[in-house]
């Protein structure tokens, strides 16, 4: 059974109601529907939660996450090789979206983003995809 390791910028997608389009839905709408469809596989690790908290800080967003995904803690081996994967990638990648990668390779997860560079930089170590790429009515 796969297994979903959702970045912060879906979340935010949907936390923050945008309304950017693709194939006439709002990105914030496509995040819900995906959540929805692919829940009981859903991951979230506490990277990817302080990253939220940082970015919005009201309790409610914590919680729709927490209902809607499993959450794990990053291990000692994950952080040693997003290390590794910054430095081969001259750091054009946040540490964080380093810890996406590795954490999404070493658990076999498919890593799903919007982030344009992490798109294109995460299909060299993991399954990377967009949301609307793997949702069935798409």
């Amino acid at each position: 059974m796969t297994k979903y390791y959702v970045d912060s910028c879906i979340w935010l997608n949907l936390l923050n109601k945008e309304q950017i389009k693709i194939q006439g839905l709002p990105v914030w709408k496509i995040a819900e529907l995906f959540l929805q469809q692919y829940k009981g596989d859903i991951i979230i690790s506490d990277f990817v939660r302080r990253e939220i908290i940082r970015k919005i800080n009201f309790p409610e967003a914590i919680l729709l996450i927490e209902k809607n995904a499993e959450a794990i803690v990053v291990k000692e081996e994950e952080i040693t090789l997003a290390r590794e994967i910054e430095s081969k990638e001259r750091y054009r990648l946040s540490f964080f979206d380093c810890i996406h990668i590795a954490t999404a390779k070493t658990r076999n997860y498919t890593l799903i983003t919007r982030d344009k560079e992490l798109l294109l930089r995460g299909k060299e170590y993991s399954n990377t995809l967009k949301p609307e790429t793997i949702m069935y009515w798409f």
